[in-house]
């Protein structure tokens, strides 16, 4: 029986990813927040995916990914199609404009052929796809005891060719974005599978840290969601990576040393999908790049940013008293 134990540091790991993600749609492209916010986001929980990753039967596979991912991604797309054309006076226009954001699932606009975006829920059909994919691939490599550099090798290509097939044709269901977050999986996969995280010393901790900053000041920058910089993918990848792992092992080093600042990105990541929702939810209603505080000056983006998080944090809190208050109720 597979083990079901967590691992505290990529819990924590995990949390920090998703806040990170929710801060992310804080702030407008060219604000330095956002660009350290998305040099790691989203390619954390994809090499987090990966190094959590077991081979399993396809079929077993796809029924937990199915519940876990795609079910998700169906109910937040009903509610988005149902709030948009609530507000629309062209409501047929916006229903078909929807289905078809859903079918291609792209955090961005598709120029070629003015697909619109979907938001943050392509992350979902993304995961999706890679993890049935990536499932396949890997378990057949497992089995054949495949040279793991030649298979590190095929992830790198197959990323390679969905950001230039992407401005050609875009796939549907989010099929470009999985590819290239199949390579992030085989690299967290790697990780686990050979310790990198553990033979990792303070040295090369020192290198990423400084290359990933050096990176930035070069305004190197990489969106998996919307593909809109995919003439930077060759640096955008080094730098995901780079970031990713820096952090990775920044929390790793940190597990239990620290305790309630743990616990909270702990919790946080393991409610990372329920927060991943609920940002959704809330995102629907409210532009948090038009908000300011102008009188804060400076420090007004931090202050958004803050409240972002605080409203996120609220709502999930609210969520784990309302089963209390409905136990309370019942008992009654």
């Amino acid at each position: 029986m597979a083990d079901k134990k967590r691992i505290g540091w990529v819990d924590a790991a995990k949390g920090l990813a998703i806040l990170a993600v929710i801060l992310g749609h804080t702030y407008l492209y060219g604000n330095p927040l956002h660009a350290i916010i998305y040099s790691f986001n989203v390619p954390l929980f994809f090499v987090l995916a990966g190094y959590t990753f077991r081979a399993k039967p396809f079929k077993q596979n796809l029924y937990s990914s199915v519940k876990r991912l795609l079910l998700p991604y169906v109910g937040l797309c009903l509610f988005l199609i149902i709030v948009d054309v609530l507000r629309s006076p062209d409501k047929m226009g916006t229903l078909m404009s929807h289905l078809l954001a859903v079918l291609f699932a792209s955090g961005g606009v598709i120029e070629q052929g003015n697909i619109p975006m979907l938001g943050l829920s392509w992350f979902l059909m993304a995961l999706f796809v890679a993890r049935i994919v990536f499932n396949v691939i890997v378990g057949a490599c497992e089995k054949r005891s495949a040279n793991p550099v030649l298979v590190g090798v095929l992830f790198f290509l197959l990323a390679s060719a969905a950001v230039f097939e992407y401005g050609v044709l875009p796939l549907p269901f989010a099929f470009d974005q999985a590819l290239i977050a199949m390579f992030f999986m085989y690299l967290g996969y790697a990780a686990k599978k050979y310790d990198w995280v553990g033979s990792m010393n303070a040295w090369v901790l020192v290198v990423l840290v400084v290359s990933w900053g050096g990176l930035l000041c070069l305004k190197v920058f990489f969106s998996m969601g919307n593909m809109f910089f995919t003439p930077s993918f060759f640096a955008g990848l080094p730098l995901t990576v780079i970031a990713s792992f820096a952090l990775i092992k920044i929390c790793a080093y940190l597990d239990g040393r620290i305790g309630a600042v743990n616990a909270f990105f702990e919790f946080c990541g393991r409610n990372s999908l329920l927060l991943l929702v609920l940002h959704q939810v809330e995102a629907a209603f409210i532009d948090w790049s038009s908000v300011s505080f102008a009188a804060l000056g400076g420090l007004s983006s931090l202050a958004v940013g803050a409240c972002h998080l605080a409203l996120i944090l609220v709502l999930l809190w609210l969520m784990y008293l309302m089963p209390l208050s409905i136990r309370k109720k019942a008992e009654q």
